[in-house]
């Protein structure tokens, strides 16, 4: 196993790559498309297997360090955009004719262990409390706006049938009071002798 490993290395590190710039990416094994953690335990895995002290091969401390880099990059979300848009300008051909740009993980088939991310779920299992507690606040303001313009629909419309009602009575207590004036007078006061 360690001399397969060497040999690995001494390909890995021979002097025809070296003049060609380093991919974190491959120096992880990983593809670009690698969520934070699989870049994470892919570089756990990688430390614990070329670490100087477990590791005594003279090719072991450089690929420590490759890795340490790469992490030291793709770890942090700002350093590793920066470093994919560099690696997006380096891909692209430098040519004068309109061409559809040439990339490498375009054929490539992803097996990492990650899957979709369900966002929804994310957002419910942190914030369901709260947005449930928020929903609750905002019926219950809904409904009070709601009992408030009952009641100011209901004070407009008072005065209008307290004017109703007053008219109404006034009817009343003038029908109450009325005299017979289609009668005439010489008739009325005969008729008001009779009932006495």
């Amino acid at each position: 196993m360690l001399h397969s490993t060497k040999s690995q290395l001494a390909r890995l590190y021979s002097t025809k790559q070296h003049t060609r710039s380093k991919n974190h990416y491959d120096t992880l094994n990983i593809t670009p498309y690698a969520t934070q953690s699989e870049v994470k335990s892919a570089y756990y895995k990688l430390t614990l297997q070329y670490h100087p002290d477990k590791n005594k091969s003279k090719y072991a401390k450089q690929k420590f360090q490759d890795v340490s880099e790469a992490y030291e990059v793709l770890s942090n979300h700002d350093q590793r955009k920066i470093y994919d848009r560099e690696i997006m300008i380096r891909q692209q051909p430098v040519s004068t004719t309109t061409q559809e740009p040439i990339s490498d993980d375009k054929h490539k088939v992803y097996s990492g262990s990650s899957r979709i991310y369900n966002f929804d779920a994310w957002t419910h299992a942190h914030y369901g409390k709260q947005m449930y507690a928020a929903r609750i606040r905002r019926q219950a303001y809904e409904n009070m706006k709601a009992m408030e313009e009952l009641d100011t629909r209901s004070k407009k419309s008072l005065p209008y049938i307290e004017f109703a009602l007053f008219l109404v009575t006034l009817v009343f207590v003038a029908m109450s009071f009325r005299e017979k004036f289609d009668v005439p007078v010489s008739q009325r006061h005969k008729t008001e002798s009779k009932d006495k």
